[in-house]
């Protein structure tokens, strides 16, 4: 690198002709320039020159509004918290400096009457008063500004704050920068300035999706297109951060697109120091309009410098022997006009989206996406005969388009022409085999004019390019069981539940294709199912069963149900009139002499009607003289007739302690310790409180059949006082069962080392040797785990990664995982669950909180997700994304408040 004062230097020659001072910087932007500037100034010889600068600034024109206050206009002290970021200090004399670096990273615009707000500190200002905050930021524009008034009047809060942030509430709003807006106020900025300003953008790389975020991208053009017109100095940092790597350049090992690596600030800073201000201030040396970076940027040769006051070749970094890709300018302003109008979209501002494209389209006849824009405007505003028109210019114009082909099919329906649509899905599915945003189109064409089998048909295309999801096997069910074809339907809605056990609307089509069928043992069972994920759902098939006769399996249904807490289970009449037909039936069964009958058909009243005396009574009448004989079995020696007869009066009644009791001590003299130690546990149970003789019982019989981890665990659950006085008993079965883990786990039994050192660690909780195989069982599920993700192998990079977290619940890399696994699948509740705890872990990560909120919009849990996207916004305030993203989540929730 060069340094200005190595013997020979011609940067210090050239000082030593004129007066030598130390050159002085002033970085104008956020801490991307103003952290690499300081850092440099340690060892290169520049000074910061911060006087009058209070903060950092986004936009064109909060860069125009510090630049007045630099100039001698004081802020108002009550404005002072919403503006300066840093310390201000008025009336205090300024300098101009040698160099000024105005960094342009947003046209997000907060505006009040005469000021520029800065967004991180209204948010400082408002942090507490959240609810108001999110009122002002979802109705910004100064045309909500009525609507806006009246939701805050009616928040208390409201009230009780200062006239000031009353009135910023009230008359605030929202501006975002257009195109013509960045160049005539750069325009300005240059002209105050002078000569020596250097532009510089955000660093242009990826987004979260892997896609470059489309507002960062369109404003670094914008500032690139005008420094190219004018011939302004520029500094697009994005190919050196792409030089350096982006692990090694960003935060967070390059996760943090926003912010810069602290070994990496100095590596910039230096690069600042070396090929602008050096230049700029030396004098005979060229002037960097554009340096290596913008070259490479921007397809532009980069101005030869003076050969006399050049350094050595040696001294400077090579430059890339491969030649820079030209780009052509109005390509450049078309790509931006087209991601300003998505983004446009996007807010919600599609009128404002449409004009600024009517206008691209004179300027750019013959683009294509200029009209299939339009026409994707006109679709959504239910304009189909102008969207009609646009489409079907783009399609002229470039007929390998698939977008414009998916609107005009959805536009076919909407008009109720159906036979087009199916004729146009047919064509789309023959063009875009692999696009699954066709397919999708074009089934839903054909389910909407009832050709199902065609439309399962291309759902079931869908399902094997996506196989990690389970929707599109559950549309291809959908589709059969609305054609009738019911064994279709079951064995697609079995497919997907085998990608998603916890696919409601495919148990649900099931479960309709078994009602149609008949098939009421099946239906009860997935049923019951259904009852664990959505109990709503499940109600539809209790009518059912208690129709077709089934009415234990509809008691069985109704008691899950209302275990699970849905409403719908405590229907009073529904409950009454299955209880009066079971017992009817049970009455029936007893007096045939039907046992099994009728100890079902009470017990199915004892499932909704726990204190049902008639049931209770007639259990005993069932079970009273099966007690009386197993004991008299028992006094003759028969033991193993009444063990029969114990296990069928407990199949009546599964709760009777006479006959429980009687079939432990029964196995336990047969020396069956196994079977003795689970009878004597569930006799245990029985009793209130516990019994803990029968505890003991039960795990002396469990370690005489030399099963030490039963043993341990039951052990376990003995009062605190009982386990004392078997304490010697208990450290023996632990030192046994830790060599059993060990033997496990050497012989590769993981999971059965892990359940074995879960229990030494339930009794035991500081032993050590488990912890340790514990600690080695994660270490062996992670390297499974990322050979699974490496060969993208989703089923067990979701196994093991539940396993990590069964060991270890705050393992980041295993939640991580599972959240791009569930993405991937579709599987929102546990999408939703894993990354709500992934956020509890690295709170400070907006990236999670977006994440957070984008699977709570698509798992239709809004209210969650609008705490994850508020939570976003307050970690990057001026992430357009994330605001975007609160916006959107705030409208979906008013919108299915209101439905």
């Amino acid at each position: 690198m060069l340094k200005d004062n190595e013997v020979g230097s011609p940067v210090k020659e050239k000082l030593t002709q004129a007066e030598v001072h130390e050159v002085t910087v002033t970085p104008l932007g956020t801490c991307r320039i103003a952290e690499p500037l300081y850092i440099a100034s340690k060892h290169c010889d520049m000074q910061r020159n911060m006087s009058r600068v209070y903060g950092y600034v986004h936009t064109t024109k909060e860069i125009l509004q510090l630049i007045e206050c630099m100039e001698g206009r004081n802020l108002p002290d009550d404005m002072v918290p919403l503006i300066a970021s840093e310390r201000y200090e008025a009336d205090t004399a300024r300098t101009p400096s040698d160099v000024y670096f105005v960094e342009i990273s947003s046209i997000k615009e907060i505006h009040y009457k005469a000021f520029l707000l800065q967004l991180n500190c209204v948010n400082r200002v408002f942090e507490d008063h959240k609810d108001i905050q999110e009122i002002f930021f979802k109705h910004r524009r100064i045309k909500e500004i009525p609507e806006r008034r009246q939701l805050l009047e009616k928040i208390p809060a409201f009230h009780t704050l200062s006239p000031l942030l009353k009135s910023i509430m009230l008359e605030g709003y929202v501006h975002f920068t257009k195109q013509e807006e960045v160049a005539a106020d750069m325009q300005r900025i240059a002209s105050t300035l002078g000569n020596n300003v250097v532009f510089v953008s955000h660093i242009n790389v990826p987004g979260d999706n892997g896609e470059l975020i489309a507002s960062r991208n369109r404003l670094c053009g914008w500032i690139r297109a005008e420094c190219q017109a004018h011939g302004y100095n520029y500094f697009d940092p994005t190919p050196l951060v792409t030089a350096h790597g982006l692990k090694n350049a960003l935060a967070k090992q390059g996760e943090d697109n926003k912010h810069y690596a602290t070994d990496f600030k100095d590596v910039l800073g230096t690069y600042l120091y070396e090929n602008y201000v050096v230049p700029l201030t030396t004098p005979g040396t060229a002037r960097p309009i554009m340096t290596a970076a913008m070259a490479q940027a921007s397809g532009t040769a980069q101005p030869a410098p003076d050969a006399s006051t050049t350094s050595a070749p040696e001294s400077r970094p090579a430059a890339s022997a491969m030649p820079a890709p030209v780009v052509n300018p109005d390509d450049m302003r078309i790509d931006a006009i087209l991601a300003d109008a998505r983004a446009m979209v996007k807010r919600g501002e599609a009128d404002e989206a449409e004009a600024m494209l009517r206008g691209a389209s004179i300027d750019h006849p013959t683009n294509a996406e200029v009209f299939a824009q339009l026409g994707t405007i006109a679709y959504h505003r239910g304009d189909s005969i102008s969207g009609l028109a646009s489409l079907r210019h783009a399609l002229d114009l470039d007929p390998k388009l698939v977008e414009p082909k998916i609107l005009l099919v959805r536009i076919a329906q909407r008009l109720n022409r159906l036979e087009e649509a199916c004729s146009l899905a047919l064509e789309l599915v023959t063009e875009a085999p692999d696009d699954s945003k066709a397919l999708t189109a074009a089934a839903k064409a054909f389910v909407k004019s009832r050709r199902f089998q065609e439309a399962a048909a291309i759902w079931k295309r869908l399902a094997v390019l996506q196989p990690a999801q389970s929707m599109p096997l559950t549309e291809a069910a959908r589709a059969e069981l609305k054609g009738r074809n019911f064994e279709a339907a079951i064995q697609d809605a079995d497919g997907a539940l085998q990608r998603d056990r916890a696919d409601v609307s495919a148990l649900v089509i099931k479960a309709m294709a078994l009602q149609r069928l008949k098939r009421m043992k099946p239906l009860a069972e997935v049923a019951m199912q259904i009852a664990d994920i959505d109990p709503g759902a499940a109600m539809g098939s209790v009518p059912t069963l208690v129709d077709a006769g089934h009415l234990e399996d509809a008691a069985d249904l109704l008691a899950r149900i209302r275990l699970k807490g849905h409403p719908a289970a405590d229907d009073a009449v529904l409950q009454a009139g299955l209880v009066r037909s079971l017992i009817r039936r049970a009455r029936h069964a007893a007096e045939q002499n039907n046992d099994v009958n009728a100890a079902a058909a009470w017990n199915g009243v004892l499932k909704i009607d726990p204190e049902n005396r008639n049931a209770h009574s007639g259990i005993r009448k069932i079970v009273s003289p099966i007690v009386r004989e197993t004991r008299r079995l028992v006094a003759v020696g028969e033991t193993d007739p009444a063990i029969a007869l114990c296990r069928r009066g407990l199949s009546f009644d599964h709760a009777n302690m006479p006959l429980q009791r009687v079939l432990a001590k029964a196995l336990e003299g047969k020396q069956a310790w196994e079977e003795s130690a689970d009878a004597w546990e569930h006799y245990a149970h029985l009793t209130n409180p516990v019994d803990g003789s029968s505890l003991l019982r039960a795990a002396r019989n469990a370690a005489r059949a030399q099963n030490w981890a039963r043993s341990l665990q039951l052990f376990g659950q003995l009062p605190p006082e009982e386990k004392a006085v078997v304490g010697t008993k208990i450290e023996s079965l632990t030192r046994k069962l830790v060599k059993e883990l060990r033997n496990d786990f050497n012989s590769g039994a993981v999971a059965e080392a892990v359940s074995k050192a879960d229990i030494v660690l339930g009794i035991d909780p500081q032993n050590e040797k488990a912890h340790r195989f514990l600690g080695k069982a994660v270490s062996a599920y992670r390297r499974i785990m990322k050979d699974a993700v490496q060969a993208e192998d989703l089923e067990r990079q979701e196994e093991f990664g539940r396993k990590i977290l069964a060991l270890a619940p705050n393992r980041v890399d295993a939640l991580k995982v599972l959240s791009r696994v569930y993405r991937i699948k579709r599987q929102w509740r546990d999408a939703i669950e894993v990354q709500n705890h992934l956020t509890q872990q690295e709170p400070d990560r907006a990236t999670h909180w977006r994440r957070l909120a984008s699977f709570c919009r698509s798992g239709k849990d809004y209210d969650l997700g609008v705490q994850a996207a508020l939570k976003a916004v307050e970690l990057e305030p001026d992430n357009t994304r994330s605001i975007e993203f609160l916006s959107d989540i705030l409208n979906r929730q008013a919108q299915a408040a209101a439905a």
